[in-house]
């Protein structure tokens, strides 16, 4: 985990490659995933709350995949190390993932509003 939180939040070379194909899509495609990822957090944290392997593992494979198509990185990994430990029955210290998560989605929130 201590590698995952030393990487950049975002890949400004991704967004702004993402800006320029979708041109006037780019804030929506951000608005519905500033939207969307709130819920899917909640949706996390209440399958970890019931120890639900598969929903963690869906949950954070779905989380993983809008994040790292935006170029939200560490929180792509953070999603993918929650499905790897997940998938291998292994995942501890559930809530420091979850802390993790929430944090640093709230940290880069600004930073997609700033750029489109």
């Amino acid at each position: 985990m201590m590698n995952i939180l030393n990487e950049p939040s975002l890949d400004n070379a991704a967004l702004a490659a993402l800006k320029e194909a979708t041109e006037e899509m780019f804030p929506e495609i951000i608005a519905v995933y500033l939207e969307d990822t709130p819920k899917r957090l909640a949706l996390l944290q209440m399958a970890f709350d019931k120890n639900d392997i598969k929903a963690i593992q869906e949950e954070a494979h779905c989380l993983k995949g809008s994040s790292s198509n935006i170029g939200v990185l560490k929180l792509s990994k953070i999603f993918g190390e929650i499905e790897r430990l997940s998938k291998n029955g292994t995942i501890t210290n559930q809530n420091e993932y979850i802390q993790h998560a929430f944090s640093e989605f709230g940290h880069i929130q600004k930073s997609l509003i700033d750029f489109t």
